[in-house]
């Protein structure tokens, strides 16, 4: 596999603000790590916020976790500055957790003009090669450009 290019500074603060700016990224405490084009990666520290009833990481969680995570790597890609949604997106979750740091890594499948296909993989641990938690699989749609 090719090593991801790095990105630009001005691209790279764009996607930063979205983490800034999203309240639902503050409230779960999901900070961006590393990026490159077409990758990202990002961590959560598990906290109660983040647990369902029987004690363990709610499904939901993984599931933004993975989107914003997805959704930087799209973003790392478009240099028109799109807006992105996600019409389409699938988690897959194998393993449970309840505490500890989580890692999310995003891959650009493919990215046509219209559509952008990624991968994540969640992962329990400080690093990448940690158990794999969930894996997903998102398809995003630009439906315009950002506004000045």
């Amino acid at each position: 596999m090719n090593q991801p290019a790095d990105i630009g500074r001005i691209m790279e603060q764009r996607i930063d603000a979205v983490f800034q700016h999203a309240p639902i990224v503050q409230h779960l405490g999901i900070q961006l790590q590393q990026l490159q084009t077409g990758w990202c990666k990002t961590r959560m520290a598990v906290g109660e916020q983040h647990l369902q009833h029987l004690g363990v990481v709610h499904g939901g969680v993984l599931g933004i976790f993975a989107g914003h995570t997805a959704l930087a790597a799209a973003m790392s890609m478009d240099e028109q500055e799109s807006t992105f949604v996600a019409p389409d997106f699938n988690i897959s979750i194998m393993r449970s957790a309840s505490e500890g740091v989580l890692v999310a890594e995003a891959q650009v499948l493919s990215s046509g003009r219209k559509t952008v296909f990624v991968r994540v993989d969640i992962r329990q641990g400080k690093t990448a090669g940690g158990h794999l938690l969930a894996s997903g699989r998102f398809t995003l749609s630009r439906i315009r450009k950002s506004k000045p």
